[in-house]
């Protein structure tokens, strides 16, 4: 049996062109739409779900919620309700970037699809 090189598969990776394009020139809600997943990927690693006022969160053990106008920051779910759990949103986001950047450096596959 052919085992591949990595034993752990990589990140995923959510900053795509097509993400960076509709931040650059398209509306804030296709940017925001394209970027939800990152946003619940990174809200389930700090267990967001766990306060979240959305029952379907907690259920299934991950964030699910999506944006809403007027949430606390309009493009986080709203598990993500105060200055603290943003700037610990933010925290998370740059280890899963340096993360993201690691990994796929030592897998010697191009970042950005």
């Amino acid at each position: 049996m052919n085992q591949s090189k990595r034993e752990k598969p990589l990140p995923p990776m959510f900053m795509t062109r097509e993400v960076l394009e509709a931040y650059e020139n398209g509306t804030e809600e296709e940017f925001i739409a394209l970027f939800q997943p990152q946003i619940r990927y990174i809200c389930t690693r700090l267990d967001c779900w766990r306060h979240c006022r959305l029952p379907r969160c907690r259920r299934s053990r991950r964030c699910t919620g999506s944006h809403k106008p007027r949430t606390f920051h309009p493009t986080f779910p709203p598990c993500i309700s105060s200055n603290e759990l943003h700037q610990a949103w933010l925290l998370e986001h740059r280890v899963y970037i340096g993360e993201v950047e690691a990994a796929y450096a030592d897998a010697g596959d191009e970042k950005g699809a």
